[in-house]
């Protein structure tokens, strides 16, 4: 429910695809995925993203760096203007073995 209001039905599909390989010790995993939006039957919104994923040990961890960057746009409610919206994120995973 939106504040005051009651909110409209919303469909969001989302498509993912990523392929992992070594190269030597390091375990390599790009990835792609798209995501569109829907609000009350029409279209609220879509981006796509695009990153690598890293795998490798050392020191009795294992290490996980990542990186993406999503590119897109979204409808805000009751608008038929789009709003481009674009950002990166990295994260860093560090697991004991």
């Amino acid at each position: 429910q939106q504040i005051g209001a009651v909110a409209p039905p919303e469909n969001i599909s989302n498509f993912n695809l990523a392929y992992g390989f070594y190269m030597g010790g390091l375990y390599v995993q790009p990835s792609l995925a798209g995501r569109a939006w829907m609000r009350d039957g029409e279209k609220a919104g879509s981006t796509g993203t695009g990153g690598v994923r890293l795998r490798f040990d050392a020191a009795g961890l294992s290490f996980n760096p990542s990186v993406t960057y999503t590119t897109g746009n979204v409808y805000p409610a009751g608008s038929a203007t789009s709003i481009d919206v674009s950002g990166i994120r990295g994260a860093l995973l560090i697991r004991l073995r």
